[in-house]
């Protein structure tokens, strides 16, 4: 995936930059263009049925304890708070 993009920056000295015509002679413009790439890697990995069982457990325990150590992430309030039913 590639993105790019255009940065235009105006600098100068304050009021004097903005006069008609003269204004040219106190500001100066840089224009910047960047270009980002996005490079997904992958290995695949063949596992068999004991492993990736073990990791899925795993996995379910990790998003389990998140939900505990932080209530209401799941867009539930907490236990121990009332829904009024107003929106955040």
């Amino acid at each position: 995936l590639l993105s790019e993009g255009m940065t235009d920056r105006e600098s100068g000295v304050p009021l004097l930059k903005d006069l008609p015509l003269l204004g040219l002679l106190f500001k100066s413009t840089h224009k910047q263009k960047t270009k980002t790439e996005l490079v997904i890697m992958l290995t695949p990995m063949i596992l068999d049925a004991d492993i990736q069982a073990g990791l899925v457990r795993d996995g379910d325990e990790i998003i389990r304890a998140s939900f505990d150590e932080h209530p209401g992430i799941d867009g539930r309030p907490a236990d121990d708070q009332q829904w009024d039913g107003s929106a955040p």
